[in-house]
């Protein structure tokens, strides 16, 4: 069964930045070495292009704010700043973080008028 991607989670503790247009939010594996699916904010819609994951595959979603020195983007790259997710059967992906689930990144990105389409979902 392929998960339909109609949710990211947030744990409570998280706090997502203000998502500017430009930003690009990759889903990559716990190493860092494999991007599975990216996506930049355009025109208030961030629009992820790659493959769809399967049901319990853990990832790392890094976020890279537009204009970003070298420094910055290799600090994300570190991982430091990477929130943790998992592929839920229900739920699509899940940012996980001490074991909790929180609020949908779809609903905290909308508060910020930004619309979210993940692989294999249709265009909304």
């Amino acid at each position: 069964m392929q998960p339909t991607w109609p949710w990211i989670l947030l744990a409570p503790a998280m706090v997502l930045p203000q998502i500017a247009p430009g930003t690009e939010v990759r889903l990559v594996s716990l190493d860092l070495l494999e991007v599975y699916a990216l996506g930049r904010v355009e025109d208030g819609h961030l629009e992820f292009r790659g493959v769809v994951l399967p049901v319990g595959m853990t990832v790392r979603v890094l976020v890279f704010p537009p204009g970003d020195s070298a420094v910055e983007r290799a600090a994300t790259l570190a991982g430091a700043t990477a929130l943790h997710a998992r592929v839920d059967e229900e739920d699509g992906v899940v940012l996980i973080a001490d074991g909790s689930l929180g609020t949908p990144l779809r609903e905290l990105l909308a508060r910020q008028g930004i619309e979210v389409s993940f692989p294999g979902e249709m265009a909304r």
